[in-house]
């Protein structure tokens, strides 16, 4: 007998910032139409999180709190965040990379979430399967949100490639 996996997900899509972070104009109907997706045709439980309650916090609890309770070794869980990203630095470990929730504030690192802070909490859910999709700029930073080794090419990344 073939095991099923419980599919859930957190759907985030931000819009409409304070603090001075300029406003998107299609994050929210990308998050609505993926959560639809989602939940209608592949049978996924869907926590869509826009705007307002799109906020570190909430996206923190949801995931280390909520999912956390709620996922086990059969589950399958889809992050999709569309929203704003930021990258900062390019040391010998790469850039570190932000997500900026609504609750964001211009020039304040301290109010975005680290990518590796996120990395840090997907890691501790007990799913089978894990997806990130992360529609934002400077999406690609996540990779160095691991604290694992990695061998890379070396070589240098041109705009044009990007």
């Amino acid at each position: 007998m073939l095991d099923t996996l419980k599919g859930q997900a957190l759907i985030v899509g931000i819009n409409a910032y304070s603090g001075g972070v300029k406003s998107l104009q299609s994050a929210v109907a990308d998050a609505r139409a993926i959560a639809g997706c989602l939940r209608d045709e592949q049978g996924y439980e869907t926590r869509l999180l826009t705007d307002a309650e799109a906020t570190v916090p909430s996206i923190l609890e949801a995931i280390e709190v909520d999912f956390l309770q709620r996922l086990d070794d059969k589950s399958a869980f889809l992050l999709y965040f569309a929203g704003h990203g930021v990258a900062l630095g390019d040391g010998s470990e790469g850039p570190q990379g932000y997500l900026l929730a609504a609750d964001a504030r211009l020039g304040d690192q301290e109010s975005w979430l680290p990518m590796n802070r996120l990395r840090k909490a997907l890691e501790m859910l007990p799913c089978r399967h894990v997806l990130v999709v992360l529609d934002c700029c400077f999406a690609g930073s996540f990779r160095w949100a691991s604290t694992r080794d990695v061998m890379l090419s070396g070589r240098p990344l041109y705009d044009s490639q990007y």
